[in-house]
């Protein structure tokens, strides 16, 4: 995992370089899980697209069944939590 030019993004929207000093730090990147597991096209994972495609009781996912997994790849940010909610 290469950190070096990477930007990690709370949810309030603040940016800090990344690094795994940050609290809750999720890398994103290239080689991720997220990259390699989320769909670029619905955003659903991997898992729920073989569940549409090979399961006819998932009505739930015929929606997702028209088309084929594409992995995301990596997303531009990496994310962490800055403390904006309070840390209880």
């Amino acid at each position: 995992m290469n950190l070096q030019g990477r930007v990690a993004k709370c949810q309030c929207g603040r940016t800090e370089p990344s690094s795994e000093k940050l609290a809750f730090f999720d890398y994103r990147g290239e080689g991720s899980q997220v990259a390699q597991e989320r769909c670029g096209t619905c955003a659903y994972h991997e898992i729920a697209h073989k569940r549409a495609k090979n399961d006819p009781t998932a009505t739930h996912l015929r929606h997702i069944a028209g088309h084929d997994f594409h992995a995301i790849g990596a997303l531009e940010y990496d994310i962490f939590y800055c403390g904006c909610r309070g840390w209880d």
